[in-house]
């Protein structure tokens, strides 16, 4: 499926009137009894029928033969059979008008060739039907609005659901979240298993226009659906939605792709990271972390204006542990203003300084004291979030009492102000007090739990969302043919240059009088070797720098025609490059490659030597605009060099990150005509002097 198709019946799927459950039985820990056991439990209000043509009923249900017997229609199947008889079912189910099915078995693609095919013609009937398949090889769901638990292990009962769906492609980590301890109350959860017709993109956009969810959790492994993926989540930020996700397997499917550096820097996962950034999904890095930005986009689904953090806690020990996991995730935490810190310091005891983060304790506890700090911290103006990180445990130990003190400051300071509280429990394991989630729920301040988990949390919640492309041309897609008829790298030079990324003069030399002619342009020269079928030049000698004089130059077109001639001995388009040195600056490596149903992918980052020593990249999907390329800078190392690094520099960031924008644009316009294109390096000149490209692969 390449688009979210909205023609499947997935209400009938996940808000059915009425269940079969065809492979019913007696037998406590079989899926049939175990689905039936937990639609009983949770009070399933729509007709449930029994299929099992052995019994005649069980606990008291009737228990009809086959599909055809069942006196009313169905809206849904629960298949709890061997993988073999899943499609008769299914073609049977087809015939009768069942608008969804629940294939909990393995032995589909999840089962070598023959599970292949049998799951294409799973498919293959569905189609014929439209029915929309929860599966294969996955548990079902739990949709509690609907009171419907169609999943066989124990999911404890919630009275009052909230705003929040999962979507996981593993059922262990339905398992494990659906235990709910936590509290999330999760309104719906969905293992999507093999995704036969119905994947988390159709899934996501399902629950992004569902008045009932405001809050998609999705635990994947991969995107079988990039393109309807995409429109969900772009659907969901028009309605204000908030979507977090964990994805797993990390690999180098894309360096295996592209031989250029490109591939090596820009993987697979950066891939889906850049995806997850241009569509506003935000990305944790497990179970608990997911779970927290639950609990927080639920509560606060909308971050501060200002993403500067003055954590406050008791403990000096807690204060420095909260610095040092803040600076680890990349937050801020700026000093206090003056003006604060002599508020303060009357709250402080003489020998200590009031500093960010905060130690409250000071004096010894006092609410009235607490509430004089945290208001001296709300008025200060580098502060844009408070983050309270206290100890409360389920058991009404730790600072239990103080922390209902601090409740109330933060509810009574709340309405005032545009800043924002949250209130971290730091440890995960004692639990967090049901009065201090009362107390700082009644005042929508979200509770998290765990201080590296609800900080990770706090860390996804604040990144900065995408900008929007203030003025950015159309794509071109003639590029694609361009760039495929360029022949040799002189071209490939002079397209980029005309596509807005400025490349360095360069001159074909084909014999030591035309190379010795064109240096006397130049005070100094560089010489390359170059041929299409060889992608990198200086590892096999094929760069001369800062040549000057006929004699240097005339040794340099001669020693690299024979090295041409021997490594590339049936090339033709081997040639000698003649380019002018230039200046010092800062080399980076801009690439570009092509992945099928995310789009072009470009890669930023150190270039040059670097590439192989860093090999650090900030990668975005193609196009965008200059203010993009300039975050990228920030992202890597690069953004220290171009800032200036013992009395170098500073850098033209300003036209990089134009140049940059530009190549993204030519990038996009060949789209998947080329496996990968990069400019390495990149050399950004001092700071109002330009950018110049002065090497340039088009890999086919």
């Amino acid at each position: 499926m390449t688009a979210v198709d909205s023609k499947l019946p997935l209400d009938k799927l996940l808000k059915p009137a009425s269940i079969a459950i065809v492979g019913a039985s007696i037998r406590p820990q079989s899926y049939g009894a175990m689905v039936q056991g937990m639609l009983t439990r949770h009070r399933y209000p729509g007709s449930l029928y029994l299929i099992n043509p052995r019994y005649e009923d069980i606990d008291g249900l009737p228990c009809y033969p086959d599909l055809e017997s069942v006196p009313g229609p169905i809206d849904m199947v629960y298949i709890a059979l061997p993988s073999s008889a899943v499609v008769e079912v299914l073609e049977r189910a087809g015939q009768i008008g069942v608008g969804g099915a629940v294939v909990p078995g393995s032995g589909f693609a999840d089962g070598g060739a023959d599970g292949i095919a049998l799951q294409a013609q799973l498919v293959e009937t569905a189609a014929r039907y439209g029915i929309a398949i929860c599966g294969p090889n996955n548990m079902g769901y739990i949709n509690y609005h609907a009171r419907t638990a169609s999943w066989p292990t124990f999911v404890p009962e919630i009275v009052a659901p909230s705003d929040i769906a999962l979507v996981t492609q593993s059922g262990s980590v339905g398992i494990a979240i659906s235990q709910d301890g936590r509290g999330l109350n999760l309104a719906i959860m969905v293992g999507s298993g093999n995704e036969a017709n119905v994947g988390a993109a159709e899934y996501l956009d399902y629950f992004v226009r569902d008045d009932d969810i405001n809050v998609v959790l999705m635990f994947l492994e991969t995107i079988r659906n990039p393109a309807g993926f995409a429109a969900a989540a772009e659907e969901a930020r028009r309605r204000g939605k908030r979507i977090a996700v964990v994805k797993v397997g990390r690999s180098d499917t894309a360096s295996r792709m592209v031989s250029a550096h490109t591939g090596a820097i820009a993987g697979e996962d950066k891939v889906y990271d850049a995806f997850f950034r241009k569509h506003g999904v935000l990305r944790a890095v497990d179970m608990d972390e997911l779970v927290e930005l639950g609990a927080l986009l639920s509560a606060a689904p909308q971050p501060p204006a200002s993403s500067t953090l003055a954590p406050v806690t008791l403990s000096g020990g807690e204060a420095a542990l909260v610095a040092d996991l803040c600076g680890d995730l990349g937050m801020q935490i700026p000093d206090l203003e003056e003006r604060t810190i002599e508020r303060l310091r009357a709250e402080f005891p003489p020998f200590g300084t009031p500093r960010n983060p905060i130690d409250a304790y000071g004096l010894g506890w006092d609410a009235e004291r607490f509430h004089r700090i945290v208001e001296a911290v709300v008025d200060d103006e580098n502060i844009g979030l408070i983050p309270l990180c206290m100890d409360s445990a389920s058991n009404g130990g730790g600072d239990h009492g103080m922390v209902e003190q601090m409740a109330a400051t933060c509810k009574a300071l709340d309405p005032l102000t545009d800043k924002r509280f949250v209130y971290i429990n730091n440890t995960s394991g004692s639990g967090v007090s049901e009065s201090a989630r009362r107390e700082f729920g009644d005042g929508k301040i979200p509770v998290l739990v765990g201080m590296r988990a609800g900080l990770g949390a706090v860390s996804q919640w604040l990144r900065p969302v995408e900008p929007e492309p203030t003025a950015i041309a159309e794509v071109d897609n003639s590029w694609g043919d361009k760039a495929l008829q360029a022949k040799g790298e002189a071209q490939r030079l002079a397209l980029l240059e005309s596509a807005g990324v400025s490349m360095v003069p360069t001159t074909v030399v084909r014999s030591t009088e035309e190379a010795c002619a064109a240096a006397h342009n130049h005070d100094a020269v560089v010489m390359k070797g170059t041929a299409e079928s060889m992608l990198h030049k200086t590892e096999h000698g094929l760069v001369v720098l800062g040549l000057s004089g006929d004699d240097a130059v005339a040794d340099a077109y001669e020693r690299l025609s024979v090295s041409l001639e021997e490594l590339t001995p049936d090339d033709p388009t081997r040639a000698v490059l003649l380019q002018p040195m230039l200046g010092e600056g800062v080399e980076l490596i801009v690439g570009a490659h092509h992945v099928p149903g995310f789009g072009t992918v470009v890669a930023v980052g150190p270039g040059g030597t670097l590439v192989e020593v860093v090999k650090q990249a900030s990668v975005r999907l193609a196009p965008f605009g200059p203010e993009v390329a300039h975050q990228m800078l920030k992202e890597t190392v690069a953004a220290q060099l171009l800032a200036g690094v013992r009395g170098r520099g500073p850098f033209d960031v300003e036209a990089a990150s134009e140049a940059i924008a530009s190549f993204s644009l030519f990038a996009a316009g060949c789209g998947d005509r080329l496996k990968a294109i990069e400019v390495n390096p990149l050399l950004v000149r001092p700071a109002g002097t330009g950018v110049c490209g002065l090497d340039a692969v088009f890999e086919r």
